[in-house]
């Protein structure tokens, strides 16, 4: 289960930019979150 959430977390911040977030307050780094993770599940389904 480990190996499961550490790729899929690889995926994101590599593959998706959870990474290139620069914003400075919550609220804008919580959108990005939102936005990759959506991202995320079109990409899976």
């Amino acid at each position: 289960m480990r190996w499961r959430i550490e790729h899929d977390y690889r995926d994101l911040e590599t593959g998706l930019g959870l990474d290139h977030c620069e914003g400075r307050s919550f609220t804008v780094f919580h959108r990005h979150l939102a936005l990759v993770v959506a991202a995320q599940l079109f990409i899976t389904r």
